[in-house]
């Protein structure tokens, strides 16, 4: 009997320490953070200076940079992902909108990419879906198709000598969305309980050169012009990089 007792206790002893080196091991979520940094071409960007080049050569600045972010997914390797279904407003002149922290924590495991909208998706593109400022005074008109500017880029440049406006105002256009999605791929992210952070980068002259060579003397009037809506959503799949702080 006594022998029985001894091994019961071994047994019992052996399955809590297994148990207890398990939940050791065992990976943990995380909590991730999106900080979006803007340049022009090798500059930080700076509001209302007329200092900058573009690849058709206009002499430009920018006063207004706002957009949509959406639709955060993470893939693993077997193709499995997890989609945070969310949506965040960025103005690159406003310091509390450039930090964006993902509002549930992202699922323990290893990740090979990692992809993101550049606007809103139709299911998030709907009138009246954001009623507060800032977000509300992104409305794309009804009369043009209703919901929000993807973004809104504006500034001054040098025509022949003579400063002019530009308003690069990029949306969806009647029945023809043009949001697009950027993927960060190889980013071989182990998430395991500690906070990662994505330094996204947006470089603005890429807006105006690849692959469409854009002329800010074209670049007012726009909402209603397919092509050039067509030609931004071409560009705009250029204009981002990153890089990820990972714990150690």
């Amino acid at each position: 009997m006594r022998l029985t007792n001894l091994l019961l206790i071994t047994l019992f002893a052996s399955v809590l320490v297994i148990s207890s080196c398990k939940k050791e091991t065992e990976k943990q979520d995380a909590q991730l953070y999106f900080v979006f940094s803007h340049r022009v071409g090798s500059e930080n960007l700076e509001s209302d200076t007329l200092k900058y080049t573009n690849a058709a050569a206009n002499k430009y600045s920018v006063s207004t940079l706002k957009y949509f972010i959406s639709s955060i997914s993470m893939t693993k390797s077997d193709g499995s992902n997890y989609v945070f279904d969310v949506a965040h407003y960025v103005d690159a002149f406003d310091p509390t909108t450039t930090t964006f922290i993902l509002p549930n924590l992202a699922p323990a495991g290893e990740y090979e990419s990692l992809s993101f909208i550049f606007g809103l998706n139709e299911d998030l593109n709907i009138s009246g879906a954001f009623p507060n400022q800032p977000e509300s005074n992104m409305e794309w008109p009804l009369p043009m198709g209703g919901g929000y500017h993807y973004m809104k880029l504006e500034g001054k440049f040098d025509s022949t000598n003579s400063v002019k406006n530009y308003q690069a105002h990029f949306g969806r256009l009647m029945e023809s969305p043009h949001f697009f999605e950027i993927t960060l791929p190889n980013i071989s992210l182990n998430v395991d309980g500690l906070a990662i952070t994505f330094n996204i980068k947006m470089d603005i002259n890429k807006w105006w050169e690849t692959p469409n060579t854009l002329d800010l003397n074209n670049m007012s009037g726009i909402m209603g012009n397919e092509t050039v809506q067509q030609q931004l959503e071409q560009n705009g799949t250029n204009v981002f990089s990153y890089m990820i702080e990972k714990p150690d």
